[in-house]
C-alpha cells in the first residue's frame, strides 16, 4: 500500500472518528491484502479479495475473528476510499450471534419458586446452590458483607430456624 493511499485511509478513519486501535487493525488488513498480491488494493477484483480470505483461512489457519477484523478494514477501505460497494463480505459467512444470557431473577421471584418444590432433598439442594451464588455476590460486590443462611441442623429433616452468621472479609 503506497504512502499516499495509507495517508488518505488514515485521514478518512480519523474523520469518521475511529480509535487508534481500530485504525491500526484496518491498516493491517488492507496492508496484508496489498502485500499478498504485491499491488495496490484499489486495483484488485472481488474475486482476488475472496481468494485472499480463502488463503487466510485455509493456508495460514487464521482465526475467524482475525479474518473479520481484516474484513472490516477492507470493506471500510473500499466503501470510503474507492467508493466501491461491497455486498457479500467477500465470501466470509456472517459472524455468529452471541448467545444472550437468561434474565436474573430477584429474591422475591426466587422465594416462591424454591418454596414450590415438594421434594425436601431437592429444595435443600437448590437453596444451597442459590445461597452459594449469593455468597459469591456478597464477596464480589461489597467490601464488608454479612450473609445470613439457614443451615440444616444435624438430625433434622427441615431447615433450622436459627440463622448462621458468616462474616466475609474484603478481598
Amino acid at each position: 500500500m503506497s504512502s499516499t493511499i495509507r495517508c488518505r485511509f488514515v485521514e478518512r478513519m480519523e474523520f469518521v472518528g475511529l480509535s487508534k486501535h481500530t485504525q491500526r487493525s484496518y491498516v493491517a488488513g488492507v496492508k496484508g491484502l496489498a502485500n499478498y498480491y504485491k499491488r495496490s488494493p484499489e486495483a484488485l477484483t472481488d474475486d482476488q479479495v475472496r481468494a485472499y480470505f480463502r488463503h487466510l483461512i485455509m493456508e495460514r489457519k487464521l482465526a475467524r475473528a482475525s479474518c473479520y477484523a481484516y474484513l472490516s478494514g477492507i470493506i471500510f477501505f473500499y466503501r470510503h476510499l474507492c467508493s466501491r460497494e461491497v455486498d457479500d463480505r467477500f465470501g466470509l459467512p456472517p459472524r455468529r450471534k452471541s448467545k444472550k444470557l437468561p434474565p436474573v431473577l430477584s429474591i422475591e421471584e426466587v422465594g416462591p419458586l424454591l418454596s414450590s418444590i415438594d421434594n425436601l432433598k431437592h429444595r435443600v439442594l437448590l437453596k444451597t446452590i442459590y445461597s452459594i451464588n449469593s455468597v459469591d455476590k456478597c464477596v464480589t460486590h461489597s467490601t464488608k458483607a454479612l450473609c445470613f443462611f439457614r443451615l440444616p441442623s444435624h438430625g433434622q429433616s427441615s431447615i433450622s430456624e436459627h440463622p448462621v452468621l458468616l462474616t466475609m472479609s474484603p478481598i
